[in-house]
């Protein structure tokens, strides 16, 4: 249930395209920077959730759902925080 709100890549790539948000060129790094730090941050988090517990689903949670008003903002900038949080 989650995870039935969440949009994915190839959505997010078709309205940076169609909102002229972000260069076409630049989408694919927006994932790869999208990619990279969902990477990090599953080390990252992995180590948390094994020190701290189940506080840190919740805070994961929370970060990741505040990737829709970034990724959809309309700003170059905030798409670009909103994939790191993705």
């Amino acid at each position: 249930m989650i995870a039935a709100g969440f949009a994915d890549f190839s959505l997010i790539a078709f309205h940076f395209r169609k909102a002229a948000t972000v260069l076409e060129n630049v989408i694919p790094i927006y994932y790869a920077v999208a990619m990279g730090t969902g990477a990090v941050g599953s080390l990252v988090f992995g180590r948390l959730l094994d020190r701290v517990g189940d506080k840190m689903v919740l805070l994961v949670f929370f970060l990741s759902a505040l990737v829709a008003p970034f990724v959809f903002s309309g700003n170059a900038l905030f798409a670009l925080i909103g994939m790191v949080l993705r």
